[in-house]
């Protein structure tokens, strides 16, 4: 299914920040021109990280596409800069204003340099080509020691002279005729014969390159299209849908999500699987995520004399370097493996790796569970990672985080559910890969054993009639901890699962909002830490303490913001909620990046300025936000392992009519269209049409009823439908209000 898309324009003050990614091994950023993480980067090499033209550095404004960045320098010459996909190069256009009339020797010259840094060497050169070598990478990891890059020119233009001097190419062009634009084109491999011969090809279809370029730029957008009466929100998925597909890159020949630009350019276990669900689910790049998952799945620890047997890593940084340090990320890979086949389909994936399911789950918390069925871990071993020198944790919250347990409980289901699909899906695939019918009974009863035990525990310990209502964390010495951070939120989230039981009811839930929203919750993102506890630091960066000691104890994490919009929602609070997401849209479109959400930013705003700190792009951040649009607001959750779509909108008053079209496991696609009524200020409609499926699917509607009466109570009650819809153009429309239903064809 593939949606036609209108491109989305930013214009920027020429300090801000955009990126571009061909989704393999390079990327591109733009803030100044002079900033240090500016600039083209290749496999772990900076292949220049500033540019000149005509000696003229400054910026004076930008524009942002999605797929090329335009930037104005000084003396108004525009320059666009492109990033093709899939490792076919780079472009720098720079416009007529370029060339210069030297009437001595009676042709246009221009003069263009980039610093390229000083381990760079150039190798050959000719009037159409450079070929530059490069040696040590700024970051490894790649497997490549040395790089080459071909520069080559247009073919109206040609090179007089070039001179590098202490990393700094400077090169002289001039105009052959026609064309009064210059075409710089950038290919850049390990093989010197390989990159002459292709940059020479390929510059003479330049064009039809960048046509390519906005082709598969659209091609984001394919399976998962959106529109609303809130055109800034619509303006904000699109850029977020486009900035979600930077993140998945190649390293180490293994595909990922790298967690954050311009540092985290490794596949963090943890960052991940937090990301898959916006990353790739919501956008149904359900092939991507099946990569990821088996890429991850190959460094799962393996070693029985290891304390880490059986864990999902941390971070690979090599194939010979890899971390085991979390305790979240195994059970978050878990919990997202059920997603994905569940949204795929993928059934057989299940059956394919249920030997590394089990041990996962055998090993890790099978036999690390204490006497009350729960986890414990080290300090720091939970997101809340810093530590000073790597040894002592700033935000201390062993030895059994609540998210941690609820996690293990959510997966202790939904692995019980991973049995049932064997069992009763894929019979004949049971004896054929080596699995045991009555093996498999006894772990699934074992599974869901240990699940009642460890909600049992959870409930006892962790849920009090005081504040803070759920504790945080139990200590080491069995005491509560009563420090106020937004992790509680991260457990209402994890336990969200379709067929998995809710362990905290909606009662308990709205005792910790209204707790938190007063504490930690901010306009524009949740705190790390309550404002007013001791060790609360507002600023990120201050001489007044390392850094690392606000990054969790204070500092606003955007990523944040998707499991608070989930609470928020669950208990019909999204127009609530959806002041907050307002917040993120203005960041996302006219902040000090725009097109992206960083890492984190400070609570406290100053002259209506957010000061955004961390990663100027990271993952999880933009991920969250695709994901509680269309999963929160939208409702849409697809059970396609069991032929199911739950449609549960809670769609705030200020988003409007809303036509959105998903995708439904590999090959079938659903068209929904949320209708409101402006007199109640609630959805009056929803209209459900299958534009392709292959099996009857049956289609189950829920709306709350407080909701409908009022969009800010708690929603306890709900008006269900269900419907089974069989072929491809068949559905139903269903006006709420009047609780009637017109069958299209089903």
């Amino acid at each position: 299914m593939i949606v036609k898309t209108p491109f989305y324009l930013f214009t920027s003050d020429p300090w801000k920040r955009f990126l571009l990614s061909d989704n393999k091994v390079s990327y591109f950023t733009l803030s100044d021109n002079l900033n240090e993480a500016d600039g083209y980067r290749v496999c772990g090499f900076t292949i220049f990280n500033r540019i000149t033209f005509n000696k003229k550095k400054g910026i004076c404004s930008k524009r942002f596409s999605g797929h090329d960045v335009e930037a104005e320098f000084e003396g108004g010459l525009s320059v666009s800069f492109a990033l093709f996909k899939n490792g076919a190069g780079f472009s720098i256009t720079a416009g007529k204003s370029f060339f210069i009339r030297d009437r001595r020797a009676g042709e246009y010259r221009g003069r263009t340099g980039f610093f390229i840094g000083a381990d760079a060497e150039i190798v050959e050169s000719s009037d159409g080509v450079i070929v530059i070598k490069y040696k040590n990478p700024d970051r490894a990891g790649f497997g490549w020691n040395e790089l080459y890059c071909a520069l080559t020119l247009s073919p109206n233009c040609k090179i007089n002279k070039h001179i590098l001097t202490e990393g700094y190419l400077d090169l002289e062009i001039s105009k052959r005729s026609g064309s009064s634009e210059v075409v710089f084109y950038m290919l850049c491999d390990n093989s010197f014969d390989f990159i002459k011969y292709t940059s020479q090809k390929n510059i003479t279809k330049i064009d039809q390159l960048k046509k390519h370029l906005k082709e598969n730029f659209l091609l984001n957008y394919r399976y998962t299209a959106f529109h609303s009466d809130d055109k800034q929100l619509n303006k904000s998925l699109l850029a977020a849908f486009s900035s979600a597909e930077s993140f998945m890159m190649r390293k180490n020949d293994i595909p990922g999500i790298w967690a954050g630009y311009p540092w985290f350019d490794n596949s963090w276990g943890r960052d991940t699987f937090i990301s898959m669900p916006g990353i790739c689910y919501v956008t149904g790049k359900y092939e991507d995520a099946s990569h990821i998952i088996d890429g991850i799945l190959e460094y799962q620890n393996l070693d029985k004399k290891s304390p880490f047997y059986g864990r999902i890593p941390n971070v690979v940084f090599a194939k010979d370097n890899i971390l085991y340090n979390t305790a979240d990320g195994t059970p978050l890979f878990l919990r997202e493996l059920y997603e994905y086949i569940i949204a795929s389909g993928d059934y057989m994936l299940a059956v394919q790796k249920w030997d590394r399911i089990s041990l996962a789950i055998d090993e890790v918390y099978g036999k690390h569970k204490d006497e009350n069925g729960l986890v414990r871990n080290e300090d720091a071993d939970d997101w809340m990672d810093a530590r000073l020198e790597g040894k002592e944790s700033l935000s201390p919250r062993g030895d059994r985080q609540v998210e941690i347990q609820v996690l293990w409980f959510t997966v202790l289901h939904c692995a019980a559910k991973l049995i049932d699909f064997i069992l009763f899906s894929c019979v004949e695939c049971v004896s054929s890969h080596g699995l045991k019918k009555e093996s498999l009974i006894n772990k699934r009863n074992q599974f869901l054993k240990d699940a009642d035990k460890l909600a049992d525990s959870i409930r006892k310990l962790y849920v009090t009639p005081d504040k803070p209502f759920i504790y945080d964390h139990i200590n080491s010495d069995g005491t509560p901890d009563l420090k106020l951070r937004p992790n509680v939120f991260l457990a209402f989230y994890y336990n969200g699962i379709k067929g998995v039981p809710q362990i905290f009811t909606n009662e308990e839930k709205a005792q910790v909002v209204k707790l938190l929203m007063s504490n930690l919750v901010f306009e524009h993102g949740v705190a790390s830490l309550g404002r007013f506890d001791e060790d609360f630091h507002p600023h990120h960066i201050h001489q007044s303490h390392h850094k690392d000691a606000a990054y969790h104890n204070g500092a606003i994490w955007y990523w944040l913001s998707g499991p608070f919009i989930n609470t928020m929602c669950s208990l019909g609070l999204q127009n609530t909620a959806y002041k907050h997401t307002k917040r993120l849209i203005k960041e996302m479109l006219s902040g000090d990046n725009p097109g992206t959400l960083a890492e984190l930013c400070e609570p406290f705003i100053k002259d209506e300025k957010v000061a955004f700190s961390g990663t100027y792009s990271q993952a999880w951040s933009v991920a969250e936000f695709n994901r509680s649009v269309i999963q929160d607001y939208c409702g849409i959750v697809p059970d396609v392992a069991d032929r199911k779509l739950y449609v549960e909108p809670a769609l705030p008053y200020d988003v409007g009519n809303v036509n959105l079209s998903v995708r439904y496991g590999i090959s079938e696609s659903f068209r929904i269209n949320y209708g409101f009524d402006n007199r109640s200020r609630v959805i009056g409609y929803i209209e459900i049409r299958a534009v392709n499926v292959v099996k009857p699917v049956e289609v189950i509607i829920t709306v709350n009823s407080d909701n409908i009466n009022n969009g800010n109570n708690v929603a306890v009650n709900g008006i269900v439908i269900r419907v089974v819809i069989r072929e491809s153009g068949a559905g139903i429309k269903i006006n709420i209000n009047n609780r009637e239903a017109t069958n299209l064809r089903i």
